[in-house]
């Protein structure tokens, strides 16, 4: 696989912890709570890597983040290029969501992240599709779980879109939570450019 094209202020730390980014930009989080949780998922990351026994406590879990985020050079500049590509995130993934079932997949509807390999000037060939599944089990109570598809074929609707997730879950081992995957079973998708 190519590496994937450097852009001003990447830090793959931060690629990272893009999910902390998605999940702040979905909450209209303010700057302290970005840069905290931001530590905290560091100092997390850090702490379960080194194995070390007991509880630490989240200010120790921040204390440790931060001094991760300082030696990798991760700085306001790069938190603020992060940010803004989740808010691009978060407008595709708004606006996808409000499409009809037999409505147009547009450029807007799809997150178009610097790091795609499939970027350039043609139009892209490859997207991943992220699918939330609604999956009620025989015993116990309902709940939803997220999948990844990768999808090499253009895109026309949202129906045609979901149909080709639908199939890839239905032939992928890991779906094995999935048990009916369906259109019915679809709670929410989002589009990114492979």
């Amino acid at each position: 696989m190519p590496t994937p094209p450097g852009f001003p202020g990447q830090s793959s730390l931060l690629s990272g912890l893009f999910g902390v980014l998605q999940s702040a930009a979905l909450q209209h989080a303010p700057t302290a709570a970005v840069w905290s949780a931001l530590r905290l998922n560091a100092g997390t990351w850090a702490w379960q890597a080194q194995g070390s026994p007991g509880a630490p406590t989240a200010q120790q879990l921040e204390a440790q983040g931060a001094q991760i985020l300082s030696q990798q050079g991760v700085g306001i500049q790069n938190v603020n290029t992060y940010r803004a590509l989740a808010g691009q995130w978060r407008q595709a993934a708004r606006t996808a969501q409000q499409l009809g079932p037999n409505q147009q997949i547009m450029p807007r509807n799809i997150f178009q992240p610097p790091w795609a390999e499939t970027g350039g000037a043609g139009a892209p060939i490859e997207f991943r599709v992220r699918v939330e599944w609604n999956v009620t089990p025989a015993t116990g109570a309902s709940f939803t779980k997220w999948s990844s598809y990768q999808i090499s074929a253009p895109l026309t609707t949202v129906t045609d879109l979901l149909t080709q997730a639908v199939g890839l879950a239905k032939g992928a081992k890991s779906s094995a939570l999935v048990t009916d995957p369906s259109l019915a079973n679809v709670a929410s998708f989002e589009i990114e450019q492979a």
